[in-house]
């Protein structure tokens, strides 16, 4: 019986290690769910917009479906209330947005989550504003 008891305990702190937390990005299974990508806000920008709902969608934060990629040094994810902080202002999914920016594809540099199930190539859309309003 004290062996199963050890047993569980030491089950339990196993598992609260794979908790979601803000720390680790935490989104949908404690993954962040935006796709981040390095940009200068006082170089060059694309001038195409994009409006729609923002949704979180099987682990990807998208814009009405189409994935976006946000400038990694304007935005957070916050895990633990499941919002995206950029520019700022605090979103959820469901939240209209729109913003400034172009497409483009995805490259080795950038952070992609696996939810997105996106590789190096395929199409994004780079958020290239300081805010989603």
């Amino acid at each position: 019986m004290r062996r199963l008891g050890a047993a569980l305990a030491a089950m339990a702190l196993v598992t609260a290690g794979c908790a979601s937390s803000s720390e680790d990005g935490g989104g949908e299974g404690g993954v962040d769910p935006v796709i981040w990508y390095d940009w200068d806000p006082n170089g060059p920008a694309m001038l195409a917009l994009i409006s729609g709902t923002l949704v979180l969608d099987d682990g990807c934060l998208t814009i009405d479906g189409q994935p976006i990629a946000l400038p990694r040094d304007l935005g957070t994810w916050d895990a633990s209330t499941v919002q995206l902080v950029y520019g700022d202002v605090t979103y959820a999914p469901g939240d209209a947005v729109s913003a400034g920016g172009g497409g483009g594809s995805i490259t080795e540099e950038m952070t992609v989550p696996e939810g997105c199930g996106l590789a190096p190539g395929d199409g994004v859309f780079f958020v290239q504003d300081r805010s989603l309003g």
